[in-house]
């Protein structure tokens, strides 16, 4: 079975993405998670918080960036992306 190619965690700032980054980036090394996965953190855009539809739009415009991809519906068609939305304060949960 074929895993995701890029998995994209959205954060509130850039503070939040950096201390993102940096635990990804050593359980990526430590091999607790698939390096075969493009982990990539995305803030909201000039610390706005924009919710989960921005933070998806946001995120997929990121991604079109990173990988300077010219025609977005070949790009999308080729890849498996897991978004998971991590920079919200879940104030539904107790």
């Amino acid at each position: 079975m074929r895993t995701i190619d890029i998995c994209v965690v959205t954060a509130s700032n850039e503070r939040q993405a950096d201390s993102f980054r940096k635990l990804l980036g050593s359980r990526t090394g430590s091999g607790l998670y698939p390096r075969e996965i493009d982990f990539l953190v995305c803030p909201d855009p000039d610390g706005v918080r924009v919710g989960s539809g921005g933070g998806t739009v946001n995120a997929l415009r990121y991604v079109l960036d990173r990988y300077k991809a010219d025609n977005e519906e070949e790009f999308f068609a080729a890849k498996r992306i897991l978004i998971l939305h991590a920079g919200g304060e879940s104030r539904r949960l107790p």
